[in-house]
C-alpha cells in the first residue's frame, strides 16, 4: 500500500478506526511489477520483484515474516503467485480481507447505523476469480450500507470492467465498450456502483469499498489536489 492517493489514506484511517492499524510500505516497494509481465517482459518482472522483496524483507539470512495488505487484487495475486517466496509465516492479502477480519473482531460496531443508501457491488475479476474472495467485500458493505444489490453477472461469474491487463492501452475502444456494458448492468440495480479495485473503480466510475467504509465510520478524507 505504498502508492499515494485518497483511497490509500482512507484505508489507513479505516484500519486505525477499527483497531487494526497499518503502515505504508517503503518507498522502494511502490509497485509489484505486474505490468511488466502483462507487457511480455517476464525477466524484467523477476528482477523487479526480487528488488522489491529485498526492500521489504531485507537481506538477512533469516528475515522476519511480513504481512502485506494491498488495494489491488491483481497485485495481491501477483505477489502471492509470481514473486520469489516470502519468509515463512508471511501473509499477503487484499485490503477487504484484512478489514473484514478486523471488523468482525469489533462487535461494538455492529450497532452502528448503516449509511442510508444502497450499493450495487461489482466483483473485480482478480478478486473474485483470482483470489476467490467473495465474502469480505460484501460483509463490509453489509455493515456500512442499508442494502447491497447484485448485478446480473456477479460472484465468480462476474463480468470484466475492461481495465485488466494492458487492454486500456492496447485496445482502448474495446476496453471502453466492455466498461460501458458493465456500467449498464450496474445502473440497472438502481444504486450507485461500488467495487474493490482501483482499476475497476476508475473504469466504471465506481466508489471503492474502502471509501464507503470511511464515510460510514466518519473518517473520509478529502481528495488531494
Amino acid at each position: 500500500m505504498a502508492a499515494g492517493g485518497k483511497v490509500v489514506r482512507e484505508a489507513l484511517a479505516v484500519a486505525r478506526e477499527i483497531g487494526a492499524p497499518m503502515e505504508l510500505g517503503t518507498e522502494q516497494a511502490l509497485c509489484c511489477g505486474l505490468k511488466l509481465v502483462e507487457a511480455g517482459h517476464p525477466e524484467m518482472f523477476a528482477a523487479h520483484a526480487a528488488r522489491v522483496r529485498t526492500a521489504l524483507v531485507g537481506t538477512g539470512r533469516k528475515p522476519a515474516a511480513v504481512h502485506l495488505v494491498l488495494l489491488s487484487p491483481g497485485c495481491a495475486r501477483a505477489v502471492r503467485e509470481r514473486w520469489p517466496a516470502l519468509p515463512d509465516g508471511s501473509r499477503v492479502e487484499h485490503v477487504t480481507t484484512y478489514l473484514s477480519r478486523a471488523l468482525a473482531a469489533r462487535p461494538d460496531l455492529r450497532d452502528r447505523a448503516p449509511l442510508p443508501e444502497s450499493a450495487a457491488y461489482h466483483d473485480p475479476c482478480e478478486l473474485a476469480r483470482g483470489l476467490s474472495e467473495l465474502t469480505a467485500p460484501r460483509a463490509l458493505l453489509a455493515a456500512a450500507v442499508e442494502e447491497v444489490r447484485e448485478p446480473l453477472r456477479c460472484g465468480a461469474d462476474t463480468a470484466c470492467c475492461g481495465a485488466n491487463g494492458l487492454l486500456p492501452r492496447t485496445m482502448p475502444a474495446v476496453a471502453d465498450a466492455i466498461a460501458e456494458d458493465r456500467r449498464r448492468e450496474l445502473d440497472a440495480c438502481g444504486a450507485h456502483a461500488v467495487t474493490a479495485s482501483p482499476a475497476c473503480s476508475s473504469a466504471l466510475g465506481a466508489e471503492d469499498v474502502v471509501s464507503v467504509l470511511a464515510r460510514w465510520l466518519g473518517v473520509a478524507v478529502e481528495q488531494a489536489r
